[in-house]
């Protein structure tokens, strides 16, 4: 049945985007638990795959190449569709990206899904654009073996993060290549300018990872702290911590550690990781040079994760060279991505602290 035009134009149009968008990002928010569940990682795939085939549709019942009436009788359907399974990849990249971003430049790749599912939502005047059309089907692609090629060969490292981009790329140009066969293109011109749009944007992509500004998926930091002292019993930690009774925890930016010189401070991090992937992550203890004005790394040492438990991979180190002023400990891959920040102040130790045991 054919939507009334002037119903469709009056109402259904201008709503669509912030309904679309509203759906799609409860939807993702509702059924996303884990990364590495296979389960979900097929939806998103079985998404991509229909984002393509709807892709086709639309620009062959555009051109009048349809054959299919069937298919050629929805038309006017296919644009909502294409924004809808847009809002939808990107509103699950946004949740499984920000688990693993940190409070640090990496939380700047956030904003480039976030810019993504603005366009695919809110500028759809603009979004059936061959140009913007492969670039938004390319980078679908792109976030999705980012994480979904680790989980699945049980490996991470720069060849597969390059893998992924070049599997997208091939993906994408032989849809822009099916497209011109059916000439839907105008021109050859037009086919090797969108192939050299997505090639940029493939780039863009390999610069972000290689100057550590994408987050480290499918591996995130689950909780993370400094403390006076860990003890491991059995499949438990316990950990002391202090109270700092002068400034409320919800508004206070860093911890505060009492300390008197030769006292030990141990860095305690929960890392999840997919199942059975194994990973060697390092603990970078940062200095903060109030002459200098820059971070200063003091120490860095490294350990195996391996992934499974919900919770993470529990692990720690410590350290007892220290003096007074501002710390923080990066918690990177080998290849420097940081997956999660910890920044505390030293403070000399005037008076008995009281300490708390936790458990994790």
């Amino acid at each position: 049945m054919e939507i009334n035009k002037s119903f469709y134009g009056k109402y259904v149009k201008p709503a669509f985007p912030v309904l679309s968008f509203a759906v799609g990002f409860i939807w993702q928010s509702i059924v996303l638990n884990r990364i590495d569940n296979m389960a979900v990682n097929m939806a998103l795939l079985l998404e991509i795959v229909i984002l393509g085939l709807v892709i086709i549709w639309n620009r062959l019942c555009e051109y009048d190449k349809m054959e299919n009436q069937l298919i050629m009788k929805y038309k006017q359907s296919y644009p909502f569709l294409i924004q809808f399974l847009l809002g939808g990849l990107f509103s699950s990249y946004l949740i499984f990206y920000f688990q693993s971003a940190s409070l640090t430049k990496t939380a700047l790749f956030l904003l480039l899904i976030v810019l993504l599912l603005i366009i695919s939502q809110f500028f759809d005047e603009h979004l059936m654009n061959i140009y913007v059309l492969g670039s938004m089907f390319f980078m679908s692609c792109f976030f999705f073996l980012t994480f979904f090629l680790p989980v699945v060969l049980k490996e991470m490292d720069q060849s597969i993060f390059i893998a992924g981009g070049i599997i997208s790329y091939t993906t994408t140009l032989l849809l822009l290549l099916y497209l011109g066969f059916k000439r839907t293109l105008s021109s050859s011109y037009v086919f090797l300018k969108a192939s050299g749009i997505v090639a940029i944007f493939m780039a863009i992509g390999y610069i972000l990872y290689f100057e550590n500004i994408s987050p480290p998926v499918p591996l995130s930091m689950k909780t993370g702290g400094v403390y006076h002292k860990i003890i491991k019993e059995g499949d438990t930690y316990q950990l002391w911590t202090e109270k700092d009774k002068s400034v409320e925890d919800w508004i206070r930016t860093y911890n505060i550690i009492h300390f008197s010189p030769g006292d030990t401070v141990y860095c305690f991090v929960s890392v999840f990781a997919p199942s059975k992937l194994k990973k060697t992550i390092f603990q970078r203890w940062e200095y903060y040079d109030p002459q200098k004005r820059k971070w200063l790394t003091k120490d860095e040492i490294g350990y195996n994760v391996t992934g499974g438990r919900g919770m993470g991979y529990r692990g720690y180190t410590y350290k007892s060279t220290l003096w007074y002023g501002r710390w923080r400990v990066e918690v990177t891959t080998m290849e420097g991505q940081i997956i999660g920040r910890i920044p505390f102040v030293l403070v000399r130790r005037k008076e008995p602290v009281t300490y708390y045991k936790v458990v994790k």
